[in-house]
Order: structure tokens, then C-alpha cells, then sequence
């Protein structure tokens, strides 16, 4: 950002975030010491947001990551439209793509990490359906 450009940043307590009425916009709700802050975003600059914000926590979270059980890890479950996979970069690396929307979240997994978690959800809810992924 230029000198010009610079923005006293005020530091946001929560946030609340609403689509409009016929969906073209979303408006996000920050609460902040002052009082409410709002802006609205298309659908394009919303999909931007999301995998900026996606990427900018992975950067974070890479210099301050958190010993976190994967037995203690919880998140609010995101109805996904269609996913897929394919070869990664290199023999040990699978492509994840994930679509939401208008939004395509495409991440890099180890293979191995990604044939682990695979086995685990097959054996944690093979009792229920009887199946079994092929191998």
C-alpha cells in the first residue's frame, strides 16, 4: 500500500456475514469498538476473499501452528457441490479441488495423508453402509 493508501485498521471483535435478498451481493458485519463497520461484495470479489483468506490462514498458521489432536479438531461442515482429485506435482502429492458454489478451492496433499484420512473415514463408517473402497 502507498503512503497515501495507508488505512487506520481497527481490530474486528466479530463478524456476521448476509447474502442479499437476490443473492448478487453478500454484505460482511464487523463489530468493532467504534460500532458496526459494513462492506458488500459480489459473488467474484466474495470467491477472492475466500481463497485469500484461505491462503493468507495457511501462511499464518505455518508460523504459529497449534498442537491440536485431530480427535479435538471441530469445524462447521460446508455442503460441497462437487469434488475432485487428480496427480499432483510430484509421485507423492494428489490435487484436492473442492467446488462451493462459484468458489473452486484446489489444495496440495500428500498422497499418503490423503490415502490415511480415506482408509480411516472407510473403516470409521464401513460398519454403517456395509462397503468397502476399492483397492
Amino acid at each position: 500500500m502507498d503512503e497515501e493508501e495507508k488505512v487506520r485498521l481497527e481490530v474486528a471483535q466479530g463478524v456476521q456475514v448476509e447474502p442479499s435478498e437476490d443473492g448478487k451481493l453478500v454484505a460482511l458485519f464487523f463489530k468493532t469498538r467504534s460500532g458496526p463497520k459494513g462492506v458488500a461484495l459480489a459473488g467474484q470479489e466474495l470467491s477472492r476473499l475466500a481463497s485469500l483468506l484461505i491462503k493468507t490462514s495457511q501462511q499464518v498458521a505455518a508460523s504459529n501452528t497449534p498442537d491440536t489432536p485431530a480427535s479435538e479438531v471441530t469445524a462447521t461442515p460446508i455442503d460441497v457441490s462437487y469434488f475432485g482429485v487428480a496427480k499432483g506435482r510430484s509421485d507423492t502429492e494428489a490435487i484436492l479441488s473442492l467446488v462451493v458454489g462459484n468458489l473452486t478451492m484446489t489444495y496440495a496433499v500428500e498422497l499418503s495423508t490423503l490415502l490415511s484420512a480415506l482408509r480411516t473415514l472407510e473403516q470409521i463408517t464401513a460398519v454403517e453402509t456395509k462397503r468397502t473402497l476399492p483397492h
